[in-house]
């Protein structure tokens, strides 16, 4: 379910947005423990298995999540 606000906000055409700053559950964020020293880890099969080559990340998902589709569509970096 997505809120929707009646608030727009228009930018000009060649506007950049630096960073998406997203409230949420663990729908909204994965976590990442790369660079944690901990024997719970993701970094093996399935996890990453959506994402493009389906490497790994150290996401606890197998693929894009909502945040990552909205700073798609607003950042176009990730």
């Amino acid at each position: 379910v997505f809120y929707k606000t009646k608030a727009a906000l228009k930018l000009p055409p060649n506007a950049s947005i630096p960073a998406v700053f997203v409230f949420g559950d663990s729908i909204m964020d994965t976590g990442n423990n790369n660079n944690m020293t901990t024997p719970s880890r993701c970094n093996f099969p399935p996890y990453g298995k959506d994402f493009q080559g389906g490497i790994p990340t150290g996401r606890f998902s197998n693929g894009k999540v909502p945040s990552d589709l909205i700073g798609n569509i607003l950042c176009n970096k990730i």
